[in-house]
């Protein structure tokens, strides 16, 4: 592995599907720690076709503490666990209810903006694959405030289920 580049320089490029982020999402990541500490900012899409057009942005933390040689170039961080914050454009969505559109407390939480957490694994080669230094392949299992709370609040209509949502990606390290 090269000596790491500019603190500003991005480390790897993020690629997601679905987790509450959008359909589909994308950015750019940072790292720190051996790449054990992850910060990522992503810009998600929701197309037409699965109840969009719907676009967002996250910024998304990461911690994967260990990592473990499996041999021949391949490797697997058991524990993925992180946090991240995102925030829906769009005039449908309010950070803050609009006193002129709804009756007080109709909405007692923002529609734009959400934090979630989320715990998960991954698994990756350090082959080389071009300019690429790594290529790792995750998946996620996660909540957010929102999903829980509705949870927690109508545990008899609102399976426990219902209040997590699954993410797959990729991270693309050069």
């Amino acid at each position: 592995m090269e000596e790491p580049g500019p603190w500003w320089a991005p480390a790897h490029l993020q690629l997601q599907y679905a987790g509450n982020i959008g359909w589909l999402s994308a950015g750019p990541g940072w790292a720190w720690w051996q790449q054990r500490l992850q910060f990522s900012l992503l810009l998600g899409y929701v197309p037409e076709f699965v109840g969009g057009p719907i676009t967002g942005a996250a910024a998304k933390l990461t911690v994967a503490p260990f990592e473990i040689d499996a041999g021949n170039e391949i490797f697997v961080r058991p524990l993925r666990i992180g946090s991240l914050g995102h925030y829906t454009f769009g005039d449908d969505y309010f950070f803050k209810q609009p006193a002129d559109k709804y009756p007080p407390s109709y909405y007692d939480y923002s529609t734009a903006f959400r934090i979630a957490a989320f715990v998960g694994a991954s698994v990756g080669t350090t082959h080389d694959v071009g300019f690429l230094e790594r290529i790792e392949l995750y998946g996620e299992l996660g909540t957010t405030d929102l999903e829980f709370f509705l949870h927690v609040d109508n545990p008899d209509t609102r399976p426990l289920f219902d209040a997590f949502h699954l993410a797959l990606g990729t991270l693309l390290w050069w």
